[in-house]
């Protein structure tokens, strides 16, 4: 009522500012009106009278230059017949633009001037014309006349540029009358807008006085109506006073059985309620109602008797908490625990005293299948992989549980007194759930385990102790290609500080030139000749002695020490191949083994050409030779850099060959030029049937392929003359020669007879 009674005062003083401001715009209006004409009229004398002057001006010039112009071009040409034809037609124009001025202009005295002048030169055109049609020209005459019509069209111009000048004054005083009018109406549209906004500010200041004092009333007492949250009035005795819309709808939603909104109001509510009151306190409760998850916050008022209650639904909220809780603690492809929630629980069972075992789970071959068929399905392998092995779990031991790290590698939490028989006892049972096939996407792919165990409190009471050393034992186990379950024992660690030592001594070798390469001699088996060397790395270490490559090698490979020392390895072996050839000995074919990671480098190519041209060795005089796991790694990329190294001229060969799994139809794309089979094969052909038949094979295989076919390892005359047998071109081993130093070398070159 009290807002209606203030805004029908406020209406007269509304209506009064409109009509005013009416006023004084109609009046504002008709001003603008008057002097608008005035400007107007202005405009329209100026554009009747002095442009139009301009523009016969600009005519009449443009016939006497026309006219000059023509006579010129008569003179200079001799044209009379073409001057003739024209000549009547521009004579017409400019008197023509002569008698348009004189309409224009009556009383414009120049005009007479004008025609005088036109009427001279008129005469000297004919003159000349007349001149030029006659034979011969008398140039002197012509000239003549073409001076006087041209001085007489000067003068003409000279005329028209002062009428041109007297309109420019005219037209420049108009528009300064112009200007100043239009300057008076802005300055006095500029007064007459001042003064209204004087007058509406004075009248707007007191109507927004009284109009924010009447909406701030109408918003306060409209702001629990249109809140979207319940809002509830309470007396002492938490009897509802009053509860909004919201309110209503939500119990509709939640509790429809019950009598009013009240029932969305916590239980214990009632009973603290005076205590509240007393104190004007506020308090916030959070409960579950019909499934849903509210916040009712109380404020209380102890001047006005009343409690204010606003009730919140945070469920949405919680199950994006626990939502969010569970993706930290779960891996996102598997849904298993992921090893945060591994680490949690492992810590709360050694804080607890518990006993157990952490097995780490290595699925082997994953990365191979990642590289073959992409990473949607290493996805589709690790979700079929964790169920398969949650379901031998859950067969296997109630006391245990599965989760999923990075990568290939689970972890299982086994928790018992006797963890050394159970992890054995749980181990197999996992091995044996992964020996069927997984069916995805139409293949059927094998995989197998290898786990490391450590047992706590056996191997350790913190968790990074006992992670370290089940990560120990899984490496060892990995590196010797074992598969099954390989428990730490305390000479693992000594083994991991022995690797550590050895692998910082190895990063100082090269530097300290403690690396040097020994050469072993290549024959033709079947003439006995010396056909080449195989340049083979040492390691002589201040301390340790001379390193086995099986103890250096595999950890240069890890550590990616293995790519300067393959550079080294090779620019030292082809720089003493030509040392040889320098010193005299026969040419000998260099053969230096490549790395897995040397093979898959990009730039080898370009580092073998760099090598060769810095030491000069013909490039048929190097062999490279490429293990077969090494090529069988990326069988496209394998093709791609074996092609590449052939197009430098090099020889190229596959080294170790028997023990991987080579494909014979990629093995028919390789450009090589020899194969190498292994000493295993070789040792005990004479003593296994199985070696032997293999031997055999590869025999024929390389035959097949046009392959030169080297065995390496041979001891005995016997396993010598069997391969001579079975047709193997080259041999190598202790039975001719040790790997020997450079030195040692070249003297068993020079004492060596050709045949042997």
């Amino acid at each position: 009522m009290a807002d209606a009674q203030m805004e029908s005062r406020f209406t007269p003083w509304l209506l009064g500012l409109f009509l005013l401001s009416l006023l004084i715009l109609l009046g504002l209006a008709r001003f603008v009106w008057l002097q608008g004409q005035g400007i107007q009229d202005r405009v329209q004398r100026l554009a009747a009278e002095d442009l139009a002057q301009l523009v016969q001006i600009n005519r009449l010039r443009s016939s006497f230059m026309e006219q000059s112009l023509a006579l010129q071009r008569l003179y200079a040409t001799a044209d009379a017949e073409d001057f003739g034809r024209n000549q009547q037609a521009r004579r017409e124009r400019l008197h023509q633009h002569l008698r348009d001025w004189r309409q224009l202009c009556p009383s414009c005295g120049e005009l007479d001037r004008l025609a005088q002048l036109q009427g001279r030169i008129e005469q000297h055109g004919t003159a000349l014309f007349d001149i030029m049609r006659s034979k011969p020209i008398d140039w002197d005459a012509s000239r003549t006349e073409l001076y006087a019509a041209d001085d007489l069209a000067m003068q003409a111009d000279a005329l028209l540029t002062q009428w041109v000048d007297g309109i420019g004054a005219s037209t420049e005083r108009s528009r300064q009358q112009l200007h100043s009018g239009t300057r008076e109406l802005v300055f006095s549209v500029l007064a007459a807008v001042l003064a209204i906004l004087l007058l509406a500010s004075f009248v707007a200041y007191f109507s927004w006085r009284l109009l924010v004092e009447a909406r701030l009333r109408r918003r306060l007492a409209l702001f629990p109506e249109r809140n979207p949250l319940p809002v509830y009035s309470l007396a002492a005795d938490a009897r509802l006073l009053y509860a909004n819309p919201a309110a209503e709808h939500m119990r509709q939603q939640l509790v429809p059985e019950a009598a009013d909104a009240g029932a969305l109001l916590p239980a214990e509510l009632a009973a603290q309620l005076p205590a509240l009151l007393r104190e004007q306190g506020q308090a916030e409760w959070e409960y579950e109602l019909a499934g849903a998850s509210l916040q009712a916050g109380i404020h209380c008022l102890k001047d006005l008797g009343v409690c204010h209650a606003y009730v919140r639904d945070i469920s949405a909220q919680r199950q994006a908490e626990r939502q969010l809780s569970h993706q930290a603690l779960h891996d996102a492809v598997t849904d298993l625990a992921n090893r945060r929630a591994f680490e949690d629980e492992l810590e709360q069972m050694l804080d607890q005293g518990r006993s157990g075992a952490i097995l780490l789970l290595h699925l082997n071959r994953f990365h191979s299948i990642i590289k073959s068929l992409g990473h949607a399905m290493g996805d589709q392998v690790l979700r079929a992989s964790a169920e398969r092995l949650s379901q031998a779990l859950t067969a296997a031991a109630d006391d245990s549980r599965l989760f999923r790290f990075e990568g290939e590698l689970f972890a299982v939490l086994l928790t018992t007194p006797d963890s050394l028989d159970a992890s054995q006892a749980l181990s197999r049972q996992l091995q044996q759930s992964m020996l069927q096939p997984l069916d995805l996407a139409g293949r059927e792919l094998v995989f197998t385990l290898s786990l490391g165990a450590s047992h706590f409190p056996r191997d350790g009471k913190d968790a990074d102790r006992l992670m370290r050393r089940a990560h120990s034992a899984l490496q060892q186990l990995l590196q010797a290609n074992g598969e099954g379950l390989l428990h730490f024992s305390p000479e693992m660690d000594q083994r991991a500080l022995e690797w550590l030592e050895l692998e910082q001594d190895l990063r100082q070798a090269q530097p300290r030139d403690e690396l040097e390469l020994f050469y072993q001699p290549q024959l033709d088996l079947a003439s006995g000749w010396l056909t080449g060397v195989e340049a083979l790395v040492r390691w002589r270490h201040p301390q340790r002695g001379l390193v086995s490559p099986a103890d250096f090698i595999p950890l240069a490979e890890e550590t990616g020490l293995i790519l300067p020392m393959g550079e080294w390895i090779l620019r030292r072996a082809c720089t003493q191949a030509m040392a040889w050839r320098e010193a005299g000995l026969p040419p000998l074919v260099m053969a230096v083994n490549l790395s897995a990671r040397q093979f898959q480098d990009p730039g080898l190519p370009e580092l073998v050409q760099q090598i060769l041209r810095e030491t000069g060795l013909p490039a048929e005089w190097l062999e490279l030779e490429i293990t077969e796991s090494a090529a069988m790694q990326d069988l496209d990329q394998a093709i791609q850099g074996l092609q590449a190294l052939q197009a430098i001229g090099l020889q190229l060969a596959i080294d170790d060959f028997g023990t991987g799994y080579s494909s014979l139809a990629y093995l028919s794309r390789f450009p090589l030029d020899k194969l190498k089979i292994d000493q295993s094969f070789v040792r005990q052909m004479t003593t296994e049937a199985s070696d032997l038949t293999i031997v055999r094979a590869l025999v024929a295989l390389a035959r097949g392929l046009n392959l030169r076919l080297i065995a390496e390892g041979v001891e005995t005359s016997e396993q010598e003359q069997l391969l001579q047998e079975l047709g193997c071109d080259q041999v190598q081993g202790y039975k001719y020669s040790r790997p020997l130093p450079s030195a040692e070398l070249e003297a068993f070159l020079r004492g060596l007879t050709n045949p042997a």
